[in-house]
């Protein structure tokens, strides 16, 4: 499931709408804007990073907030199944491996034991924001 899909799923709840800000989703009560949940994207565990309003949950738990809750999990569910990708540009002259990384902020490079992983979904996107290295994207993409 894709990230516009899993928001227009919580859209379409009677109680709630999805916002993204950032690196974060938020589920948001439509009466208030208070929100239910705050999300970390960059996360494949709702826990790390995130937040779930125990009140708002309480409040709600017949108009659709384990519904939403749901939706999310399966959302990360999904996500997590994904093949993920490495970016190798090369090994350096003291031997480490560098990657690139890419991000909605632009482009990176690490090197050593841990580098950027990458999901197609997330590559496709890059290849849209950076035209001009889509093919190379595509030439060094290693599955991880």
């Amino acid at each position: 499931m894709k990230l516009s899909k899993m928001t227009k799923k919580i859209d379409e709840l009677d109680e709630f709408y999805a916002e993204v800000e950032g690196n974060n989703l938020y589920i948001r009560q439509k009466g208030d804007g208070d929100y239910l949940v705050r999300f970390n994207l960059r996360s494949n565990d709702l826990y790390e990073g995130g937040y779930i309003d125990g009140t708002i949950l309480a409040q709600h738990l017949n108009d659709g907030a384990l519904e939403a809750l749901e939706i999310i999990r399966k959302y990360l569910d999904e996500r997590e199944n994904q093949q993920r990708y490495i970016l190798p540009l090369g090994v350096d002259r003291d031997g480490d491996t560098n990657y690139l990384g890419i991000n909605p902020n632009g482009l990176n490079v690490s090197y050593g034991n841990n580098p950027s992983v990458h999901t197609q979904e997330e590559l496709d996107a890059a290849k849209k924001q950076f035209p001009a290295i889509a093919n190379l994207i595509e030439e060094i993409k290693e599955p991880k």
